[in-house]
């Protein structure tokens, strides 16, 4: 399963790390936001909720990953798309205590159905 191997690889990769970068997370009935760790707190990203397809979470349940399915865009400075190309991408992030990663969890389930 895609975001189990993505948890796991997140893991492996950050075992040693001293510090692993911060962002905020805003989740909606309209999606998710990833925001800059600022005064500002801009948005990073967005994932349309439609776009999510399915969540999980680890064992330890500090970690989560979700997929979602969207339009592959160019890499030039004017963004285009490519066919109507469709990918999923998984996004995995890891939070302070499993408490905020359950709550996570749980709105990803109760907003897919």
């Amino acid at each position: 399963m895609l975001p189990t191997y993505a948890i796991n690889r997140l893991k492996q990769t950050t075992q040693y790390a001293r510090m692993l970068p911060i962002i905020g997370l805003s989740i909606s009935s309209n999606g998710v936001e990833f925001l800059k760790h600022s005064k500002e707190r801009s948005i990073i990203c967005f994932h349309d909720i439609k776009s999510i397809h399915c969540a999980c979470q680890d064992r330890d349940l500090r970690y989560f990953a979700y997929v979602t399915r969207e339009q592959r865009l160019t890499n030039d400075s004017n963004p285009s798309l490519l066919n109507d190309d469709y990918h999923n991408y998984c996004h995995v992030l890891v939070v302070k205590n499993e408490q905020m990663s359950t709550e996570v969890k749980i709105f990803f389930l109760f907003t897919s159905k």
